[in-house]
């Protein structure tokens, strides 16, 4: 997702804030379910781009939705975007705090797809070895992904490490099929 220059300040502000006031961990957990509810939702995103809804009617929606799950430091940043206008930003500048966040603690989101279920030994040889490969903190998002045959697909960021079978049938048919013609 493209983060506009505007959320990376709401961003930085909030991070800052949320910094000085000792509560970094709780803001990036209600980013992240700020972030999801965002992206998961095709109606809150329309609804909160809406010119025609009012601010009270949108700050109430959002109240019901949030009020009992966020910190005081989420809440403020929630009512100055309703009081700007800039609701429209409220998914782009939770996924702009997660990112500060990482930058800031040396983490990296690491997109992992594989064929079949990995155990936990798996999980943890994987990740180490990101791990000493970046020398970063590597957190891992795992997606099942069947068609890959076997192997590994990574992102990290806009890297992308193509391990999988199905990439090497591609490539070996291409071979082919570039020769033969």
């Amino acid at each position: 997702m493209l983060i506009p220059k505007a959320a990376k300040r709401y961003a930085q502000a909030w991070y800052d804030q949320a910094a000085e006031q000792g509560v970094l961990d709780r803001v990036l957990e209600d980013s992240r379910l700020i972030g999801s509810m965002v992206s998961e939702s095709r109606e809150l995103q329309t609804f909160l781009k809406n010119q025609i809804i009012s601010n009270q009617k949108k700050k109430d929606v959002i109240e019901n939705l949030l009020s009992d799950s966020v910190s005081e430091a989420t809440y403020a940043l929630i009512n100055l975007l309703l009081k700007k206008n800039r609701e429209d930003l409220l998914g782009a500048v939770a996924e702009a705090f997660i990112d500060t966040y990482n930058q800031n603690h040396g983490i990296l989101e690491a997109e992992v797809r594989h064929p079949k279920k990995l155990d936990q030994k798996q999980v943890d040889a994987l990740k180490k070895a990101l791990e000493q490969r970046t020398g970063k903190t590597i957190e891992l998002t795992l997606i099942e992904d069947p068609s890959l045959i076997g192997g590994l697909t990574i992102k990290i960021g806009d890297t992308v490490i193509d391990g999988s079978v199905k990439n090497k049938i591609q490539k070996l048919d291409a071979l082919f099929h570039g020769t033969a013609a």
